[in-house]
């Protein structure tokens, strides 16, 4: 067996475990965004239900409820967001 067979073998070997590294990365990525979606989803109805019963509990603040948990984006600007909503006095 020549150096050419060799470096063949090993080129093929190669490109053998790229293409299955490539879709087992793939499938778990695929994996992770489906759990991901449903758990946004879960967390979607979740805020929805909390905002209906503060909806109920108390109109007043059910707007700036819904301002906090649906349109922020940032962990930061949700903290700060209830903490004045909290410090509020009540109507």
């Amino acid at each position: 067996m020549g150096w050419d067979q060799v470096l063949a073998q090993v080129g093929v070997a190669g490109a053998a475990v790229a293409a299955f590294a490539w879709v087992a990365r793939s499938w778990i990525t695929s994996s992770f965004e489906k759990g991901i979606e449903t758990h946004k989803a879960q967390l979607r109805r979740e805020v929805d239900v909390a905002i209906e019963r503060l909806r109920l509990h108390d109109p007043a603040r059910t707007e700036v409820h819904k301002r906090l948990f649906v349109s922020s984006g940032s962990e930061l600007t949700q903290k700060i967001l209830l903490v004045i909503c909290e410090r509020q006095p009540r109507r």
